[in-house]
């Protein structure tokens, strides 16, 4: 899972109609900033937990960003991969500099072979000394329609002890394409929620009200609705369309005026 999700484009709807424009302009700045920083880190540990899963089953490709060292351990229902990028860290090919502990715990099912769960923990773990706490959980239930069910908690910690929290929960059902080898015909529906908290204390939740349509051609959503709640605000929906791939969305503001935006990535 690929856990891209931020939207600076929602944040022309997220001011208080006390404030003048140009507190607006420097509230709308500010969270701006917020949310690209988190999304950056989320996205950064999503990409590095792909990474230590293809290493860790021995699927290392040229598109794989590894340093420091592993070690396995298998029982007969568990199998466990301990990544150590050291304590004055290791660098990425792609320029990351990656401190600490990542561990991943398997949970196999020994009679049908397949992995049923991965645990993801940190120890002392930091990326770009920004350091990462929590646990991502992941749960495969295989089937005619299979689904991905994924749990995000994690805190991260500024350099300056800023932090926020990311709290999540995402169900992915792959709708299309499981019976073919040809991965450009898989499609996903997508449901779940979101709690975020922001290190300057902005606080969101979003909730999936209509299931995300994900293609695996297009790198936004194609159709379904998400609800955006904000202390103080009414809510905000954000309607990814009609099924086109394209980046265009219409965003209904707390006020109830709507207009189309262009979304840069995927809130969840």
């Amino acid at each position: 899972m690929k856990a891209s999700f931020y939207f600076p484009i929602l944040l022309i709807a997220l001011i208080f109609s006390s404030c003048t424009k140009d507190e607006i302009r420097v509230s709308n700045r500010d969270r701006n900033m917020r949310l690209q920083e988190v999304h950056e880190i989320v996205s950064d540990v999503e990409d590095l937990i792909e990474d230590l899963d293809n290493v860790s089953g021995d699927e290392i490709d040229s598109n794989t960003n590894y340093c420091g060292s592993y070690m396995i351990e298998y029982t007969p229902s568990i199998k466990k991969v301990t990544f150590r990028f050291g304590r004055n860290g290791c660098q990425t090919s792609d320029g990351k500099k990656l401190k600490g502990t990542m561990i991943l715990l398997y949970q196999l099912n020994t009679t049908l072979n397949y992995v049923k769960m991965i645990d993801v923990s940190f120890v002392n773990f930091s990326i770009n000394n920004i350091k990462v706490e929590g646990f991502e959980k992941r749960n495969l239930l295989p089937g005619a329609i299979p689904e991905l069910h994924t749990t995000t908690d994690v805190r991260i910690i500024w350099e300056d002890n800023t932090d926020a929290i990311y709290d999540g929960e995402k169900v992915s059902k792959k709708v299309a394409g499981a019976n073919t080898n040809n991965p450009n015909d898989d499609e996903y529906l997508v449901t779940g929620d979101l709690e975020l908290k922001l290190r300057n204390n902005d606080e969101f939740d979003v909730l999936v009200i209509n299931p995300l349509k994900r293609k695996r051609t297009c790198e936004i959503y194609v159709s379904g609705k998400l609800k955006i709640t904000s202390e103080n605000e009414e809510d905000a929906f954000l309607d990814y369309g009609d099924g086109n791939c394209d980046n265009q969305a219409i965003y209904t503001n707390p006020d109830g005026t709507i207009e189309t935006i262009t979304v840069e990535e995927n809130i969840l």
